[in-house]
């Protein structure tokens, strides 16, 4: 791509992370694990919530890319690394310690989960070359506030996110070796947990 005076207008290569969205399903073992025996201020509810727990989760997430590669001075070896979305699956574990006043909980939740991400191709128009973004690991770390009923616990969390990853050739002309990508930036969401056994 050049403009009007035949300069290159896409000189600089780049590769840019964008939002994420995630969705996740987790199970969890509270060590406190017992109904309220009344040692601790939680009036108002029958489960305490106080102390460790440690867990396992699965789930999926979205990813926005943008990004530009030019492997040689042929107009069609460009690759454009945009794209709306990019979809995958992930799995790992977390770990958090909460404490319980009243119905009002407040806690810290770290989590590390494996990507499957590695599908994400883009091609450029009449050629052979092309790019591949593998995405491999994902960590948030979090506070949460929630609400106490009973049973279930409603909060909301913020913090920090990192996720790691490669992106490669995949059949262009230099063959150029991978390059590793990192991210990190905010992360914000909601969740609910339901107290299944004490």
């Amino acid at each position: 791509l050049e403009d009007e005076l035949g300069e290159d207008i896409n000189s600089d290569n780049f590769f840019r992370l964008g939002d994420m969205v995630v969705a996740r399903l987790g199970v969890n073992w509270h060590f406190n694990g017992a109904a309220n025996d009344g040692s601790y201020d939680v009036d108002e509810t029958e489960r305490d919530w106080t102390g460790p727990y440690i867990g396992a989760l699965v789930g999926a997430g979205a990813l926005q890319t943008d990004g530009i590669f030019d492997s040689s001075d042929e107009s069609s070896s460009i690759v454009m690394l945009a794209q709306s979305s990019t979809v995958g699956l992930m799995g790992g574990g977390t770990i958090g310690w909460n404490i319980q006043n009243g119905q009002m909980l407040f806690g810290m939740e770290g989590d590390i989960s494996f990507a499957d991400w590695d599908e994400t191709s883009f091609q450029a128009t009449n050629s052979s070359s092309g790019v591949n973004f593998s995405a491999d690991l994902f960590a948030t770390a979090r506070g949460r506030v929630g609400y106490v009923d009973g049973d279930l616990l409603i909060y909301g969390t913020a913090g920090i996110a990192f996720l790691s990853g490669d992106l490669s050739d995949v059949g262009g002309n230099n063959g150029a070796d991978g390059k590793d990508v990192f991210a990190t930036g905010g992360v914000f969401g909601a969740g609910l947990e339901w107290a299944a056994t004490e």
